[in-house]
């Protein structure tokens, strides 16, 4: 098993991963200390880094799909609302929650994403809970337009990507629990 540390910029004692302080001086272990940690055991361990990279890519999705929500849902509202483009299928109302909806999402996941370098576990599950339970919900409402989705190109093509995002985030997940649980084993000293 790998002993992952750094010295202590005060007295060169080990420093370890969840150390907060220095063990043996007492002095506070400084962000630069923790990023060199972390930048020791990627170096010391392919494993490590690649699932540093799983979390990574999971958390680009994040970013991809909470600004995909923000950009779409305000697309779709400024059409809805020129009847001079297309004729408005539903009132302004409805055009007003639908943009709500799809701005509540993207910034939920916009968070998930900015939370997810300091609590990665949390937010792909705080993430993973927002994605399944808006397409359930989207899916209970309008069952029609799952079973639609199916019959055009389109349609398997959002299918698709859904499914992909699904897959990113769970792997992700994964990824970030294992990270964790391998820190955690770096804590504590060899014995």
């Amino acid at each position: 098993m790998l002993d992952v540390n750094v010295p202590c910029g005060s007295c060169s004692a080990p420093i370890r991963f969840r150390d907060r302080v220095c063990p043996a001086c007492g002095a506070r272990v400084s962000p630069d200390l923790r990023s060199a940690l972390e930048a020791r055991l990627e170096a010391s361990s392919a494993d490590f880094r690649e699932l540093k990279e799983h979390v990574g890519s999971a958390s680009l999705v994040l970013l991809i799909v909470g600004l995909l929500h923000l950009g779409i849902g305000a697309l779709i509202f400024i059409v809805e609302r020129r009847a001079d483009m297309v004729p408005a299928e539903h009132g302004a109302d409805e055009a007003l929650a639908s943009l709500i909806g799809s701005c509540t999402i993207g910034v939920a996941m916009l968070a998930c994403y900015g939370g997810s370098r300091r609590a990665p576990v949390a937010a792909m599950t705080a993430a993973l809970v927002i994605w399944i339970g808006v397409n359930v919900v989207a899916w209970i409402e309008s069952p029609q337009s799952f079973l639609y989705a199916f019959l055009s190109l389109a349609g398997v093509a959002s299918l698709f990507a859904k499914l992909v995002v699904l897959i990113l985030l769970l792997r992700g997940l994964r990824s970030a629990y294992r990270v964790r649980s391998l820190e955690r084993r770096l804590a504590s000293p060899p014995g």
